[in-house]
């Protein structure tokens, strides 16, 4: 008998079931990289958020950088904000911390600013330590991200 070219119905069927499993192992893992970047990019923007709001202080002269911490009340079940603190009037007649000031929207998420402003001075340096914190809520859990500098002012003689 002359050898016959081709495959045999188990060759088939067997490559076919390989083929599937490949496929569903690819499918299941889709979801779960999508997930991963939507929170990358979550955190992403609460990086950029927190590094403008710093930026954006940092632009403020020495001596109207209000001392103190405000942080706004977040409802833990909900997301929603209850209360924000009173910021300080500056005496250039501009608010402190600088607007968007507690909360902004983007992409369908609110991200929350908390600042702290401590003097740090000692002898005759002048020195403020300010720390940004921008939360969110990922799923069930609360998410922060912090970011700190520190400015110096001058004395005069």
């Amino acid at each position: 008998m002359g050898r016959h070219k081709g495959f045999t119905l188990a060759e088939i069927i067997v490559g076919f079931a390989l083929i599937v499993i490949i496929f569903l192992s690819i499918l299941t893992i889709i979801p779960f990289s999508n997930d991963y970047i939507n929170r990358q990019k979550y955190k992403q923007i609460a990086i950029n958020l927190a590094r403008e709001k710093l930026e954006s202080i940092k632009d403020i002269d020495y001596y109207n950088i209000a001392l103190g911490e405000y942080t706004p009340l977040i409802d833990e079940s909900s997301g929603a904000l209850i209360s924000a603190p009173a910021t300080a009037i500056n005496t250039d007649m501009t608010e402190f911390p600088p607007p968007p000031y507690p909360s902004e929207n983007i992409d369908g998420k609110t991200y929350f600013y908390s600042v702290k402003v401590v003097d740090r001075s000692a002898s005759q340096k002048m020195l403020k330590d300010i720390t940004v914190v921008v939360s969110y809520w990922e799923k069930t859990s609360l998410q922060n991200i912090s970011l700190e500098t520190y400015i110096f002012g001058i004395q005069a003689p």
